[in-house]
């Protein structure tokens, strides 16, 4: 789980260089929900910190003293949800990433 959880942060943090790197930097990620009243979207800072930063709690709940006491059932569903939880992570940057890189005109949408 450790070294799943440093590869998808590294993913995160190399998805957000490059997003950072190729749009302007006002680039807002777009949103059109139901609490948008002023009709911009968020900054693209702030929408690529929130996968990183579930990916550092991820990385270190598992880091604790007591990790290594589970049940052998525990562990299993510790293995399935994790895995789970750290590719909807990846994959929840890589789909933030594409909206902003859209917005920005990097992208054809």
């Amino acid at each position: 789980m450790d070294i799943l959880c440093v590869i998808a942060f590294v993913a995160c943090v190399g998805i957000a260089v490059f997003t950072f790197t190729n749009v302007p930097w006002d680039t807002r990620m777009p949103y059109d929900g139901k609490y948008n009243r002023s009709g911009t979207g968020i900054p693209m800072q702030i929408a690529m910190i929130p996968c990183p930063l579930v990916l550092i709690g991820l990385w270190r709940s598992g880091r604790k003293p007591d990790a290594h006491q589970m049940t052998k059932v525990g562990r299993t569903g510790l293995y399935i949800l994790g895995s789970a939880m750290i590719s909807a992570c990846a994959i929840g940057q890589w789909v933030m990433a594409s909206g902003i890189l859209i917005a920005g005109g990097y992208l054809a949408g």
